[in-house]
C-alpha cells in the first residue's frame, strides 16, 4: 500500500474512533439533562410539601431552604421555586434577602450586595459603589452640575466694563437678567468651585 493510502486509512481510522467518542458523550449528556431535570423537578416537588408543612410562607425553615436553593443552585428555575413556596419571584427575593458578591465599595469599603442572579456588578463605567453611595455621587455630581451652568449663564449673560474675561469678575458685577444678584452668585460659585488666582 503507498505511504499516502496508509495515511489516509490511519486518519480515517483516528476519525472514525473520535466521532464514537463524541457520540458516546452526547449520549452521556442526554442522560445527565434528563437526570438533572427529574432531580430539580423532585426538589421543586419537596419544596411544595414543605410549604404545606409549615404554618405559613415566610415561616424561617422555609426561607433558609429558598435561600439556599436561589443562591446556590442556578440550575433550579427561579420562577418554580417562588410558586412551589406559594411566592412571587419578588416576593421571594424580598423574603431571602441578598447575599454578599465579594465587591467592596470604594467610598464606604463595605460589601455591595448581590440582590438577583441577574445581578450585574456595579463599576463598568467607573469605580464600584453601593447604593447609599452612588445616591451621594450622583447628588453631588448634579449640584456641581447645576453650579457650573449659572456660573456660564452669567458669564454670557452680564456685561462687565473692565477687561476681565473670567466669571469671578463677572460675578462681582451682578447682572440685572438673572434670578440671582451678583453677590449671592458669587457667593454659590464660592462654595462649589475653587477661586481663581489673582493677577499681581
Amino acid at each position: 500500500m503507498p505511504d499516502d493510502a496508509r495515511d489516509h486509512a490511519e486518519t480515517l481510522d483516528e476519525l472514525g474512533r473520535a466521532l464514537r467518542d463524541f457520540v458516546e458523550a452526547e449520549g452521556a449528556l442526554t442522560r445527565a439533562q434528563q437526570v438533572r431535570k427529574r432531580a430539580a423537578a423532585q426538589v421543586i416537588d419537596r419544596v411544595t410539601q414543605l410549604r404545606e408543612e409549615v404554618s405559613a410562607p415566610h415561616a424561617p425553615e422555609l426561607i433558609g431552604v429558598l435561600r439556599h436553593i436561589y443562591w446556590q443552585q442556578s440550575g433550579i428555575s427561579s420562577r418554580a421555586l417562588a410558586s412551589a413556596a406559594g411566592l412571587h419571584v419578588n416576593e421571594m427575593l424580598r423574603a431571602i434577602g441578598p447575599c454578599p458578591s465579594g465587591i467592596l465599595c470604594t467610598a464606604c469599603q463595605e460589601d455591595i450586595p448581590r440582590t438577583s442572579r441577574s445581578w450585574t456588578p456595579p463599576g463598568r463605567y467607573g469605580a464600584p459603589l453601593c447604593t447609599s453611595c452612588e445616591k451621594v455621587e450622583q447628588g453631588l455630581a448634579s449640584r456641581k452640575w447645576c453650579v457650573a451652568q449659572l456660573r456660564a449663564n452669567l458669564i454670557g449673560s452680564t456685561p462687565v466694563p473692565a477687561t476681565a474675561r473670567d466669571w469671578y469678575a463677572a460675578a462681582v458685577h451682578g447682572s440685572s437678567s438673572s434670578w440671582f444678584t451678583g453677590e449671592q452668585l458669587l457667593k454659590l460659585v464660592r462654595e462649589e468651585l475653587p477661586q481663581p488666582v489673582e493677577p499681581a
